[in-house]
């Protein structure tokens, strides 16, 4: 695939890919992350930036970027995601905060998106790669 064809596959599964993913996710989400959708914030001939909004777009959970280009060589190198930005919680007891790691929301969301958008790409391509990143 070229990097047209990655940008118009990865804007489909921005309009495709919806919701909470496996019920078993719905055990892990939060309120604010239930019907959780990705929106298209920018967009350039080779990358997008992507926010993953609440349900009823009450909240921004997340922001991340797609990126598609092509070496000399003809392939096309895609990389989706890296969190830039993203809320967490942490629960209280009795008013007291526990020792431990916070939370981040849709978390379950954004890995069934990715996941999403790996199946989509490697079903339209059976030698595409695709690159799940982290965040540097």
């Amino acid at each position: 695939m070229n990097p047209d064809q990655v940008m118009q596959t990865l804007t489909e599964a921005v309009a495709n890919i919806k919701g909470i993913g496996k019920a078993s996710d719905l055990a892990f989400a939060s309120l604010w992350s239930i019907g959780a959708h990705v929106e298209i914030v920018r967009r350039s001939d080779t990358e997008l930036d992507l926010a993953m909004n609440s349900g009823k777009n009450l909240i921004e959970l997340c922001t991340f970027k797609a990126r598609a280009t092509s070496d000399s060589s003809g392939h096309t190198h895609i990389v989706v995601g890296g969190l830039d930005t993203y809320k967490t919680s942490q629960e209280k007891y009795m008013g007291f905060i526990p020792v431990g790691p916070k939370l981040i929301t849709g978390m379950a969301q954004y890995k069934n998106f990715l996941n999403g958008v790996s199946k989509l790409l490697t079903a339209r391509d059976n030698t595409a790669q695709v690159t799940i990143a982290q965040a540097a």
